[in-house]
């Protein structure tokens, strides 16, 4: 697999380079603008993160690792004195519960936030350079044949081109 880097001169002909890129077979990595387009970014899948869903199941583990610890260490001690409370109180526990989720959702969404973070500096490395300017998008597709792929590249606008 080799990887195209082309130049366009507008974010219409980055669209239309990654319609014919996709109907092509081949697959449209990253793009770099020189501001913020959602459309191009949702259009290369580059909007979906997985931080969310990582802090929801490390927040889910933290509330589980919180319940089992509390009542777990309770348990272990059934001749602990209370003066009639009962031995499992949820009050007490929940702060303990609510502690250790946000612990656990916060390690979660950090170390998630970083390895997504460095797969994507090193799928997009090279399009984010001095060719991209304020006039100039930068897009990154990856093929089978370079060749080929060069050609439809320049067959859809695109300015430059070279082979990463």
């Amino acid at each position: 697999m080799t990887r195209v880097l082309a130049v366009f001169d507008s974010p219409r002909a980055v669209e239309r380079a990654i319609d014919a890129v996709t109907k092509a077979g081949s697959r449209a990595i990253s793009v770099c603008a020189p501001a913020f387009d959602e459309n191009l970014l949702r259009r290369v899948g580059a909007v979906r993160s997985p931080v969310a869903g990582w802090a929801l199941a490390g927040g889910l583990f933290g509330v589980g690792c919180g319940f089992l610890l509390t009542i777990g260490t309770v348990r272990q001690w059934p001749g602990l004195i209370v003066g009639g409370k009962p031995l499992v109180s949820m009050p007490p526990f929940l702060i303990i519960v609510f502690e250790l989720a946000i612990l656990a959702a916060s390690i979660a969404a950090i170390v998630t936030f970083l390895v997504v973070s460095k797969r994507a500096r090193r799928a997009a490395g090279g399009a984010c350079d001095a060719t991209t300017t304020d006039n100039r998008f930068a897009l990154i597709v990856q093929s089978a044949a370079s060749s080929e792929i060069v050609a439809l590249l320049r067959s859809v606008g695109a300015i430059e081109w070279r082979v990463l």
